[in-house]
């Protein structure tokens, strides 16, 4: 571990309020310098500079903001009238929304732990195809989510731990000049890791190709 820097510390905590869309909700963090001692492998001990984050409520804008708590309208420019009310009637107005809240929140989801360029996309099979790729990015991330929440695990689905314990997998290719073989391998797995991938049923994954 390394010495936390005052600023970097407080613009991960303001990222996060910004992210979860809470931050009119809190006052700006306050950061108390503390030390932590973390004993190594080796039995020294280290000394990391560190901080104790304090975040206080704006009580007077949470208690405005709950008389609105559950209150919701639909705002349309479907105007045009059919015979005594609207050709499209509330309940297809609502309808519509909802199901258009449900597409932005897997697009939202996907966008939370898949690292990809925008797409400038106009054409049907273009747009297929942009779909196609959300759709199995989302269900891959969800099934992994759910499967270390099945073998006790806290539900990491909308959170950035998801693949931390990933991070160090790294494959090798080695190539056999006299018979043409290729294999694909991974290096030594760290022992959290192995375990983590052994209770999920994936280990596989990091097995030789």
């Amino acid at each position: 571990q390394r010495d936390r820097e005052h600023k970097a510390t407080e613009g991960r905590v303001l990222n996060e309020l910004k992210r979860l869309k809470i931050k009119k909700y809190y006052e700006e963090p306050t950061l108390h310098p503390i030390v932590v001692q973390k004993r190594l492998k080796n039995g020294t001990v280290k000394s990391v500079n560190s901080f104790r984050v304090q975040v206080k409520r704006r009580a007077d804008i949470i208690v405005a903001d709950k008389l609105l708590d559950g209150v919701c309208v639909f705002i349309t420019n479907h105007i045009e009238r059919q015979g005594r009310g609207f050709k499209v009637n509330p309940r297809k107005v609502i309808r519509a929304y909802r199901d258009k809240t449900k597409i932005e929140d897997v697009f939202k989801n996907v966008k939370s732990f898949l690292k990809i360029r925008p797409f400038f996309v106009n054409t049907e099979k273009h747009v297929k195809a942009v779909y196609t790729i959300c759709i199995l990015a989302y269900f891959l991330n969800k099934f992994l989510a759910n499967q270390r929440k099945a073998v006790g695990e806290k539900d990491y689905l909308n959170s950035k731990e998801l693949y931390a314990p990933f991070k160090n997998i790294d494959f090798v290719t080695l190539f056999d000049r006299i018979s043409g073989e290729i294999v694909t391998k991974s290096v030594e797995l760290p022992e959290e890791t192995r375990s983590i991938l052994e209770k999920i049923g994936m280990l596989h994954v990091a097995s030789s190709q």
